[in-house]
């Protein structure tokens, strides 16, 4: 119960007391978790646990509170998943992201990411036309 004291808080802190598949359900759409590893049963022991403690009764001590995310990085755990598809652009387009280097293709998804993010924020954003 010591070592679950001491690793308890990360892993609560992480879980914020919730199951992995209530997790899951909160990774936006175009995220994938195909690629995470189903728990031990010793982990998921563990977990359960854990949530049945207070939050008194597990150590912090060693892992000190973020207050500051001012320096997080969006999708630094939980990446996109890609899809290989056959897309026809005009040339200039692909000229343009090209002379830039390597790295064409991530420029690419990056300005149609940011533009399907200003749509989304656009649509949230305007009056319902009665």
């Amino acid at each position: 119960t010591d070592r679950l004291r001491r690793t308890g808080a990360a892993v609560k802190n992480l879980a914020h007391s919730a199951s992995l598949a209530a997790w899951r359900s909160t990774v936006p759409p175009h995220c994938g978790t195909a690629h995470l590893r189903p728990l031990s049963p010793e982990l998921q022991a563990e977990i359960k646990a854990l949530e049945k403690m207070s939050d008194d009764d597990i150590d912090t001590s060693d892992i000190p509170e973020a207050l500051d995310w001012s320096d997080a990085v969006r999708g630094k755990f939980v990446r996109p998943v890609k899809r290989q598809i056959t897309l026809r652009l005009d040339a200039d387009l692909i000229d343009y992201f090209e002379k830039e280097g390597k790295g064409y293709q991530t420029r690419i998804n990056a300005a149609l990411r940011e533009w399907v993010t200003s749509q989304q924020k656009r649509k949230k954003t305007e009056p319902a036309l009665s």
